[in-house]
């Protein structure tokens, strides 16, 4: 077995998600112990930008989320041309500090890049508040048809 000593991102290494035939592949057995840096969470994954135009923007990858966003500091860089595509949108959400309503925005076709190709994403919300991560969702990686996640090297690849 795996045992119980290893860290699962060890076990785990290189894990595929192949939208088309809905499944999930990892390693059989772990490979040998080696030595990698250690890293606190997938925010720090090397190769996911967010390229447009006029600015880069590292992005987590987030499988728990069911849309794509981009935080305030983003909105703040790229307000002109943001409020120039977009419509805003009042929005509320509710949870243990009660309901905080808040202004998003919605970018339809976002150009992004992942390991050197580019991609769009469908819908980008824009959070003009703090508080909101920047991440690709699942709105995102299900129009792929394989997401490789190499834990061991900290890379995203993607197939479209």
């Amino acid at each position: 077995g795996y045992g119980s000593r290893r860290p699962l991102l060890d076990v785990l290494g290189k894990t595929t998600v192949d939208f088309r035939s809905h499944t999930l592949t990892a390693p059989r057995r772990p490979k040998r112990r080696q030595k990698r840096t250690r890293r606190s969470n997938l925010a720090v994954v090397d190769n996911v930008l967010l390229v447009t135009a006029s600015d880069t923007l590292q992005l987590i990858p987030d499988f728990g989320a069911t849309h794509s966003s981009l935080d305030s500091a983003y909105f703040s860089r790229q307000s002109a041309a943001i409020v120039a595509q977009a419509t805003p949108d009042t929005v509320s959400y509710v949870g243990i500090g009660g309901v905080v309503t808040a202004i998003e925005y919605t970018l339809n076709n976002f150009p992004l890049t992942i390991d050197r190709k580019r991609l769009t994403a469908p819908q980008v919300t824009v959070h003009v508040t703090g508080g909101y991560e920047s991440r690709l969702g699942l709105d995102f990686f299900t129009r792929q048809s394989r997401v490789v996640f190499d834990l061991r090297r900290w890379r995203l690849t993607v197939e479209p």
